[in-house]
């Protein structure tokens, strides 16, 4: 006598499972960080996730980035109100960051997807 019932994800089985093809668009573009901190919390990205990053794409505002300002990297959500652009961290303990000519600001991508470690 068979013990249990059969699985209703029997009918969708798939040969292999290849998260390239669920998470990346770009191979050539694109690359994974490891998150450190606290200032993206509101966005559900938390202290030892993995970002997927992809640097062939333009920010648009709301995105969330990987930047690096005068040599010191960061994540942030882009935004563009009237004519400055401002990065702001999604936790209120930290303040926006907005930029201004006299800064060094590298995007180094967009944010296209996080890896959220559960054990």
């Amino acid at each position: 006598m068979p013990c249990g019932f059969p699985s209703p994800a029997d009918d969708f089985e798939e040969a292999d499972l290849n998260f390239n093809d669920l998470l990346v668009k770009d191979r050539e573009a694109t690359y994974v960080v490891r998150v450190e901190g606290d200032s993206m919390v509101n966005a559900h990205i938390l202290d030892g996730d993995t970002l997927v990053v992809d640097k062939s794409l333009l920010p648009a505002h709301g995105d969330i980035v990987l930047v690096a300002i005068d040599g010191y990297f960061t994540v942030k959500r882009y935004c563009k109100q009237k004519d400055q652009l401002i990065l702001k961290a999604e936790n209120p303990r930290y303040r926006d960051i907005v930029l201004t000519e006299f800064m060094d600001v590298r995007i180094f991508g967009v944010v296209t997807n996080v890896i959220h470690h559960i054990r």
